[in-house]
This record gives structure tokens, C-alpha cells and sequence, in this order.
């Protein structure tokens, strides 16, 4: 897997994710408006033109509409990879929020790596008192800390998963 660490999954905006996925919707948009505009040009030339040349012409231009056609198809690819991504994402900040917030309302801090701190608390001439305190911290910092690797996971995952989609795309 790859190395998603707390703090960039922290700093991480889906929402960034999402813009770049709607820029290359753009691209497949437009891709896909040129291949209809050389479509109709090579009809055009066609009607008005014949012979070798024209041949040649209307060759050359069904070869960029395919490319054009190409080109829609991996902007189309990319974009639902980073729209998924940024979904992925979502869902992992959500999961690190919330083993945050469990280790807040225990009273507990993350540190910048995400590792739960659970503090030694005696509590002087209760030594039950304190065992039974210190039992709950830790059931409390073992929740949050689930939550947290969980919100790891989840992104090292959709890293490596959109990593490869682009590969495979040609990126």
C-alpha cells in the first residue's frame, strides 16, 4: 500500500479532488465536440471535393475524429477515477474525524503521526479507582485509534487503486 500518513489524509480536501475531476469532464466534453466537428467537416469535404486528395483529406480526418475520440474516452476515465478517489477520500476523513472526536471526548490527544495518547493517571490512595479509570482510556484510545487506521486504510487503498486506474490509462 502507499504511505498515507495522518496528517496529509488530515489536510486532504476532497472537494479538490472533485474540481479535478469536473476539469476533465471539460476535456471529454470538448473531445467529444471535436470529433463531432471533424465528423461533419469530412462529410463536408466529401460532397465538395473528390479524388486522391480528397481521399486523403477525409483519411486524415477520421483518424484525428478517432483521436479525439480516444482522447474523450481516457479524460472520461480519469475523471470517474478522481471522482471516485475524492469520494474514497471522503469517506476516510470522515472515519479519521470520528476516531478524533472519540479520543476528544475521552479527554485524550492524537499526536501529529495519529498514535492516541492515553496519559498515566494514579490516582493517589485509590488504586482500584485508578486502574478502573486507566481500563476505560485505553478502551477509549483503542476505539479511536481502530477509527483512525481504519481512515488510513481506507485511503491507502483508494490510493493505490486510483494509482493503478491512471496507470492503466496511460498515466
Amino acid at each position: 500500500m502507499s504511505a498515507v500518513v495522518y496528517a496529509r489524509l488530515r489536510a486532504t480536501d476532497p472537494a479538490r479532488w472533485r474540481s479535478a475531476a469536473a476539469d476533465w469532464s471539460v476535456c471529454a466534453g470538448l473531445a467529444e465536440q471535436w470529433a463531432g466537428r471533424l465528423r461533419a467537416l469530412a462529410a463536408r469535404v466529401k460532397t465538395v471535393w473528390s479524388g486522391t486528395a480528397a481521399r486523403a483529406a477525409a483519411a486524415r480526418l477520421d483518424r484525428l475524429r478517432r483521436t479525439a475520440l480516444a482522447l474523450q474516452v481516457l479524460c472520461r476515465g480519469v475523471q470517474r477515477a478522481l471522482t471516485e478517489f475524492a469520494t474514497a477520500l471522503g469517506r476516510a476523513g470522515e472515519r479519521l474525524t470520528h476516531g478524533r472526536l472519540l479520543a476528544a471526548e475521552a479527554g485524550l490527544n492524537v499526536d501529529i503521526a495519529g498514535t492516541v495518547i492515553v496519559p498515566a493517571m494514579p490516582v493517589a490512595g485509590a488504586p482500584l479507582w485508578s486502574a478502573f479509570r486507566t481500563a476505560g482510556l485505553r478502551h477509549a484510545a483503542t476505539r479511536a485509534a481502530a477509527e483512525i487506521s481504519a481512515a488510513l486504510s481506507t485511503a491507502a487503498e483508494a490510493d493505490e487503486i486510483t494509482t493503478r486506474r491512471l496507470t492503466r490509462a496511460g498515466w
